[in-house]
């Protein structure tokens, strides 16, 4: 599991919402979606989730809030030591814009993951045009977010639309080298699109041999189908 996806299971266990040795599984498990594997695991319910979840988008305020009295300080600092000396005052300013810079930066990168696990949660939860509207706006704030750009495909994709799926996938693969679910759900696409060749094709280079696996039985049916 990816070090958010850890992270939010030990926020989790610090809340008193899981065992504290979920955190040792988590640490186990491979790569899977983190909100999934609390599901899938029944460690928690989907209203404990959203709970945790809203949570984490609830201490955005106060984190900035802490960051603007830390940098209030720093300014007022910097005041006394121009009194001093310019050249130091300017140097500590730089460092201080630097500082404010990099604050703001963790900041949009945090409500950004916030918004996607909230996304996920929204979606497994079955209902992927809520996911959708808020991933929309995500990508439209942060274009550069391939995970929202993947989870939106697969929105797409549980509305019936694969052509707004393929074209976000699409989206997704110009910003990341591609990881294995995001080449199971192109194969999923390219199912719902029609093209059950294709999806054998993708299928059988991703896992070469893998003649059990359910999609690609299907794949391979609806290919001779056609």
């Amino acid at each position: 599991m990816k070090p958010e996806g850890i992270a939010l299971v030990r926020r989790a266990a610090g809340r008193g919402l899981v065992p504290a040795e979920a955190v040792g599984r988590a640490e186990e498990a491979a790569d899977v979606d983190p909100l999934e594997w609390l599901l899938d695991q029944k460690l928690l319910t989907r209203d404990q989730l959203r709970i945790l979840l809203e949570s984490d988008a609830a201490s955005l305020p106060r984190s900035a809030a802490r960051d603007s009295s830390w940098t209030s300080w720093l300014l007022l600092t910097i005041v006394l030591i121009v009194l001093v000396g310019a050249g130091v005052g300017y140097t500590l300013m730089r460092a201080v814009h630097q500082a404010q810079v990099a604050s703001t930066q963790a900041q949009a990168q945090w409500a950004s993951r916030v918004t996607v696990m909230q996304a996920t949660a929204t979606l497994r939860t079955g209902d992927p045009r809520g996911a959708i509207q808020a991933l929309s706006r995500e990508v439209a704030s942060n274009p550069a977010n391939g995970q929202a750009w993947t989870l939106l495909a697969e929105a797409h994709l549980a509305t019936g639309d694969p052509e707004s799926a393929a074209s976000a996938l699409q989206t997704a693969f110009t910003l990341d080298l591609g990881t294995r679910e995001m080449f199971l759900l192109r194969a999923r696409i390219l199912l719902a699109q029609g093209k059950a060749v294709e999806a054998v094709a993708e299928l059988q280079a991703l896992a070469p041999g893998a003649d059990r696996d359910p999609l690609l039985d299907e794949a391979k049916k609806k290919a001779v189908e056609k």
